[in-house]
């Protein structure tokens, strides 16, 4: 099963999961990347008008095409318990080139039906699977075993390695 791991992440926690995701899978990955959102004041400023809606967020072009991909992995950090910016802008861009999907975000709450909500009114369909990490759940170590329990969800029968 061709897989794509496409994700936003500023801090890099949602980057941790993507890549762990990408070795379970042997997905290629796809970050988003949103010039001027990194690290420190001026980035800080810009992602909260990005997450308030105030500003349009630059995101990169595609480097990779998801509808030549049998499942594809959205990741999103929850911004204003919404999915991030940059996230919902390259669904915008891409939902019509989206097959079969799923979502895994990070918050540092538990705050993730509205940002799953959110993606999949823009892909315009819903996802197979769903994956919520609080900051607490990655902070104990948890996030390992959510996360394998979800690329065995997402995975055809004939190739699981649990029943």
């Amino acid at each position: 099963m061709r897989t794509l791991v496409v994700y936003y992440s500023r801090t890099g926690t949602t980057e941790r999961i993507a890549r762990m995701l990408a070795a379970e899978f042997g997905a290629d990955m796809e970050r988003i990347r949103c010039p001027g959102c990194g690290p420190g004041g001026r980035g800080l400023l810009r992602t909260i008008l990005i997450a308030l809606g105030l500003i349009e967020p630059p995101i990169s072009s595609a480097a990779y095409d998801p509808a030549t991909y049998d499942l594809v992995l959205v990741g999103t950090p929850v911004w204003a318990w919404s999915a991030a910016a940059p996230v919902r802008l390259w669904l915008r861009r891409e939902a019509r080139n989206l097959p079969e999907y799923a979502i895994f975000a990070t918050a540092g709450g538990s705050s993730f039906r509205r940002a799953f909500a959110a993606i999949e009114t823009l892909a315009g369909k819903p996802p197979r699977a769903t994956l919520g990490l609080s900051a607490e759940a990655i902070c104990s170590g948890r996030d390992h075993l959510a996360t394998l329990r979800f690329s065995e969800a997402l995975r055809p029968a004939h190739q699981r390695l649990f029943a």
